[in-house]
């Protein structure tokens, strides 16, 4: 029948959406109002270090998340993005995130972007959660900060240096004149 038809095609179509994101080379969480995972891929998981069966069901607030913001201090519920979201009622853009990874010593940095989506009386009724990996990007950024740090440092302890031989120079100079006087 026709009904049967159009069930089957909207089945394949929504294979296909997932088959997509799951192939995205982001992290994508989809939220109900509630905060609730309802979805989220496998670049997602691997980048939390969780299943997908560890996700789904689970609240943003759940202890099984750990958060850090860019300066490495842990992030309350308050400010992780799908809070941020329902709290504004606006799209999150490019909130960069540390995860501290279940089971695991190591941070992960990524670079989050969230939006809402609204129904037709302007309720929240999910927010699609994007993040992609910068670890790397934030791991050269952190070792070009301390490089540049070391070439200030060296550069002090040049001028330094400097100033301490042309005093020296100048007491040699001072001492020469006092000797030539005293001759």
């Amino acid at each position: 029948s026709n009904i049967k038809q159009i069930n089957q095609e909207l089945q394949q179509e929504e294979e296909k959406y997932k088959h997509l994101i799951d192939n995205l080379h982001a992290g994508v969480i989809v939220y109900d109002s509630e905060t609730t995972i309802n979805l989220c891929n496998y670049t997602a998981c691997q980048l939390l270090s969780l299943t997908k069966d560890q996700m789904l069901g689970k609240k943003a607030d759940d202890p099984i998340f750990k958060f850090l913001s860019e300066n490495g201090q842990i992030l309350s519920a308050e400010a992780y993005p799908v809070n941020k979201v329902i709290r504004t009622q606006r799209p999150l853009k490019n909130y960069i995130l540390g995860i501290k990874k279940y089971n695991d010593t190591s941070t992960s940095w990524v670079l989050v972007n969230g939006f809402p989506e609204f129904s037709m009386d302007g309720i929240i009724e999910q927010i699609v959660v994007t993040f992609i990996d910068i670890t790397t990007f934030k791991e050269n950024e952190d070792t070009l900060y301390k490089q540049f740090n070391t070439i200030l440092i060296l550069r002090k302890i040049s001028d330094e240096i400097r100033k301490t031989l042309e005093i020296k120079k100048l007491f040699k100079n001072a001492a020469r004149v006092i000797g030539k006087a005293f001759q």
